[in-house]
C-alpha cells in the first residue's frame, strides 16, 4: 500500500471528488445525437450512457471528456477489483 502524507492525501481526495463532480456536470450538457437515452434504474441509464457514447466522440473537446470519463469508471472498478484481488491472494 502507498503512505501519504496528510497533504498529499487530501489533494488525493479532492481530486477524485473534483473528478466526479466535474464529470456529473459535463455528462448534463452534452447531447448524445441520434442515440436516445430513457428513464431506468440508475445502472441501466448508465450503461446506455456507455453505449451510446461513441455518438460523442468527433463533436469537441467537452464531449471527448465526457466520453473519457465515462469509460474511466469501468477502468476503475476493474483495476480496484484486480488489486484486491491480487492482495487477498498474497496473504
Amino acid at each position: 500500500m502507498i503512505d501519504f502524507s496528510r497533504p498529499a492525501a487530501a489533494v488525493l481526495a479532492l481530486s477524485i471528488v473534483a473528478f466526479a463532480f466535474g464529470g456529473f456536470f459535463l455528462l448534463g450538457d452534452v447531447d448524445f445525437g441520434g442515440c436516445t437515452v430513457t428513464g431506468g434504474s440508475r445502472r441501466m441509464r448508465w450503461i446506455q450512457d456507455l453505449s451510446c457514447s461513441p455518438h460523442l466522440l468527433g463533436r469537441g473537446w467537452r464531449e471527448l471528456i465526457v466520453f473519457l470519463w465515462l469509460w474511466s469508471w469501468p477502468l476503475l472498478f476493474l483495476s480496484a477489483f484486480l488489486a484486491l484481488r491480487r492482495a487477498g491472494q498474497r496473504s
